[in-house]
């Protein structure tokens, strides 16, 4: 799987520029690559629940009073990029900064989130080249002073990201609507007419 320095390969040959070696070898387009490789990575990694990047984590209550109208504060974990819908988070909660507040008095709570994920051994291929287009597009007119070489990425990016979430969805676990929803009722409307 890609490494830091094979995902910026990967942006530079899109523009069509020389590869580097290192982020630190002193060209101007491994400056560029270690100046945005953090900043591209977050913005892409919080666009999208990426499998690869889900984890959950118990949070102990804060200290800190909640603010009105909650009961509990929580500090988010520094590596969240992301508050995911969760089973174990209770539906009245709101965050603010970095502090998460519940309805609720409760002694923990299990948050799900998407979380910094810095091992690129763990990111699904086509997000590999989702990222590395969308690093592309950053880097591209301060290394070719071309708008339509960015315009050109800008499209595959999109369908980079078209397949990634198509792909990324199709591993979700189905999830059965409520019995009384509109589906289940349509259901049971065809079974009386086939019957």
């Amino acid at each position: 799987m890609a490494s830091k320095v094979d995902h910026c390969n990967l942006a530079l040959r899109k523009i069509g520029s020389k590869t580097i070696m290192s982020l630190t070898d002193g060209s101007t387009e491994a400056d560029l690559c270690a100046l945005m490789y953090d900043f591209v990575l977050d913005a892409e990694l919080r666009k999208h629940p990426w499998n690869f990047a889900i984890t959950e984590k118990e949070l102990a209550p804060s200290t800190q009073a909640p603010i009105k109208d909650y009961g509990s504060t929580y500090v988010l974990p520094s590596d969240c990029i992301r508050v995911e819908k969760s089973p174990h988070l209770y539906k009245d909660y709101t965050i603010q900064g970095r502090k998460l507040y519940t309805k609720y008095e409760t002694s923990s709570v299990v948050l799900r989130y998407v979380n910094r994920e810095t091992n690129s051994q763990l990111y699904d291929p086509i997000f590999s080249e989702a990222f590395a287009t969308r690093l592309a597009i950053e880097m591209c007119e301060q290394l070719t002073q071309s708008t339509s070489k960015k315009s050109s990425l800008y499209n595959d990016y999109l369908d980079y990201i078209r397949d990634a979430k198509r792909t990324n969805a199709i591993e979700k676990p189905f999830r059965n609507r409520p019995v009384g929803s509109t589906l289940a009722s349509r259901i049971t409307d065809v079974q009386i007419l086939n019957n």
